[in-house]
This record gives structure tokens, sequence and C-alpha cells, in this order.
């Protein structure tokens, strides 16, 4: 409400302190109740339209950061077997989420293997797949993956609460383990095959 302050003069001759004051109100400025459920209305449609965008880029954050911890473990693991010539282990438990970097007892043919260090994946609704969860890093930067063996393991970090074979949409990364110690992490769809 916009107020204005008229000053009506009884005479001219008058001083200053004769002059009197009067308050006028103008009722027509200021916001209708339409306009103001218009403003609301297009602020609750910008909200609609960007609560999805944030949830999926903070999930998203969530199954990349647990695959750049992943991928650092194993990183850490093998450049401790080149720097202390010892064959290093990360043992990867899919169902508990943890892994685990153990210590062989020689450069190469291990038998006895103490533990190091540990981790786990703590973000809720994140779950690991993957076949060889058993990775030697070797002194001279190759690295075998067990059970399975190959040239090459993948570790894939996805969304629990959603089929992430069937589902195009699910936010997943895959960590590639290559057996000449090359690990990269990158995000995946469905498309790019089961994890």
């Amino acid at each position: 409400m916009r107020c204005v302050r008229l000053i009506v003069e009884r005479v001219r001759t008058m001083s200053d302190r004769q002059c009197a004051y009067q308050i006028y109100c103008d009722r027509s400025s200021g916001f209708t109740l339409v306009e103001l459920l218009v403003v609301i209305a297009l602020l609750a449609i910008l909200t609609g339209i960007a609560v999805p965008s944030f949830v999926q880029w903070n999930d998203s954050l969530k199954y990349r950061e647990a695959g750049r911890n992943l991928s650092a473990f194993i990183r850490s693991a093998r450049s401790e077997a080149i720097a202390k010539n010892r064959q290093y282990r990360v043992n990867i438990n899919i169902a508990a989420k943890t892994y685990q970097r153990q210590r062989g007892d020689s450069a190469l043919g291990s038998t006895i293997w103490t533990n190091a260090t540990q981790g786990a994946i703590t973000a809720t609704r994140v779950s690991l797949a993957g076949n060889n969860t058993l990775i030697v890093c070797n002194p001279n930067g190759t690295m075998e993956f067990n059970p399975l063996g190959g040239a090459i393991a993948r570790i894939t970090i996805f969304d629990n609460q959603t089929n992430a074979v069937a589902d195009v949409n699910s936010q997943r990364y895959r960590i590639d383990l290559r057996n000449t110690g090359r690990i990269t992490v990158n995000k995946v769809g469905a498309a790019d095959g089961a994890p």
C-alpha cells in the first residue's frame, strides 16, 4: 500500500508551521490475491521440475563416489605392491559391500596373506556386482583376477532398489580392471551390458 502525504495550504501567507497535513492512502497499488496465486503456482511448477533432477544428480554422485573410492583402494594396493616388491590383493565381498587389502609374503606366488586395511561402501541403495572378486596386484604392476581369470575384470556399482539389468535409467558405474594394471571408472547404462 502506498501512502502519499499531501500538503494542503490554506493561505499562501501562512508560515510552514501553520500548514495542515493530510495523509491520503492509495489502495490501488500492491498485489492482488490472484497475482500471488499465479506466482505460487509458477514456483510449484519450477520446483516440480527441479527436484527430480536434483535427486537424480545426488544419486549419481553416490554411485560415482563409491566407484572412485573402490578404484582408489585398488590403485593403492597396486602402488604398494610395486613400492614394497610384494604381492597385494584386494578381496571384494559383494554381499557385504566391503573390500579388504591383504599383503602377501613374497613377490610372486604368495601363500600367506595378512590383512592390511579395509574399506566399505556406506551409501544406502548402492550395491556391487561382479565375478572376479579377488584381485592380486603384482610387484611388476600387473594384476590377476580370480576366480575366473581373464584379461579384464568388471565391477559394477548400481542402485539396489531397481533391477539394474532391466532398468535403462538405472544409475550405474563400472570399474574396468585390465591385467596390465589400467583401472577406469565409467558411467554405463543397461545397454552397455549386464553388471
